[in-house]
């Protein structure tokens, strides 16, 4: 990060269970500056102390909205819903946790991507 000045910074610690990373946001530039790193000591020291301590555990669908699902989640990444009964105002893309209809109750449907 170049200076400090007119940064809006948001530090998420995120984990799948597996893998633990860190992702840097400062809103306060144009365009957005988002960094994604392994470790701590790879976020720059003026600002490292604002880090949370804890990992917070990132779903795919979540992964996606701090685009890191390629890095968390990479089986999942770009994937399409294989429903063929969706309303022209669904979205396409597979939500996974978020999905109403993966419950497996709806007319008997079960989601292949589902674990």
């Amino acid at each position: 990060m170049k200076g400090l000045e007119g940064m809006s910074l948001d530090i998420r610690y995120l984990t799948n269970g597996e893998k633990e990373i860190f992702v840097v946001i400062n809103k306060g530039v144009s365009p957005i500056h988002v960094s994604v790193v392994d470790k701590r000591s790879e976020i720059d020291k003026r600002i490292c102390r604002y880090a949370p301590n804890e990992p917070q555990f990132c779903e795919p669908d979540f992964a996606f909205r701090f685009g890191v699902q390629e890095t968390l989640y990479p089986s999942l990444a770009g994937r399409k819903c294989v429903r063929t009964d969706l309303k022209p105002h669904n979205p396409d893309r597979c939500i996974f946790e978020g999905c109403r209809y993966n419950l497996g109750k709806k007319a008997g449907y079960k989601c292949s991507y589902r674990l």
